[in-house]
């Protein structure tokens, strides 16, 4: 009885735990190739919960080649997780084009600004928090800036107006990724945790729906599947 509401559980929660070993396994490579980067360091203990993790990952999506053979939208979602975890952790925010723009965009739907403000000269400039503004721009280009970044206090009260070129894109596109901005503020989290948390609530919302799309299309499948792989996409 016991093992079976083991086996019940794994199967409901599979892919669950995927997700949250792939985030393990990234921010841990990451931290291994920095140390020994930046640092000349090896810690071999983390080399070896590395293989571990990453051989409990492998074992997860052979269980569901197995058991959900066929089914394309599983096989979307246990290979885009690792996949795109590693996108999202590896590459440095406003590495991916115009990020930083949508940033602020996302930054200003979560202080409930659906609507774009215009001022009476015609300028639909926005409040940012100055940390955002001068923590991701093109000057920090390695992970010791971003660091640099994450060890710094954010005051979320010290703002500066900006203009973003995404102010005038529709509010709906930036729910999930407001969402990370949101709770960074109200929990007064560092900003670099604020963004990598908008970052997974978009990679959810592009999971979810990109599910939902094979799941649902008649046919073409197959096609979507290799679409929804395209590296513009996951970005």
């Amino acid at each position: 009885m016991i093992k079976t509401k083991i086996k019940d559980m794994f199967k409901k929660t599979n892919i669950f735990i995927e997700f949250i070993l792939s985030i393990l396994l990234s921010v841990n490579i990451l931290n291994v190739l920095y140390n020994y980067k930046y640092k000349g360091e090896t810690n071999f203990i983390e080399i070896i919960l590395i293989i571990a993790v990453a051989i409990l990952i492998l074992s997860i999506i052979i269980y569901n080649i197995i058991k959900n053979k066929g089914k394309l939208e599983i096989y979307f979602l246990i290979f885009m997780i690792p996949i795109g975890i590693m996108y999202q952790i590896f590459l440095m925010p406003n590495y991916v084009p115009d990020e930083l723009m949508h940033m602020y965009k996302s930054y200003d739907v979560s202080q409930g600004n659906i609507i774009t403000k215009i001022d009476k000269d015609g300028d639909s400039k926005i409040e940012v928090p100055f940390i955002l503004a001068t923590g991701f721009n093109t000057e920090h280009d390695n992970y010791t800036d971003l660091e640099n970044t994450a060890n710094s206090k954010t005051n979320y009260n010290v703002v500066i107006e900006t203009y973003t070129s995404a102010q005038s894109y529709s509010p709906i596109l930036y729910i999930f990724s407001s969402l990370g901005f949101f709770i960074g503020r109200i929990f007064n989290l560092n900003i670099v945790l604020a963004v990598y948390l908008a970052r997974l609530f978009n990679f959810i919302a592009f999971l979810v729906i990109g599910y939902l799309i094979i799941k649902l299309m008649p046919f073409g499948k197959l096609l979507m599947l290799t679409y929804l792989f395209n590296p513009m996409l996951i970005h």
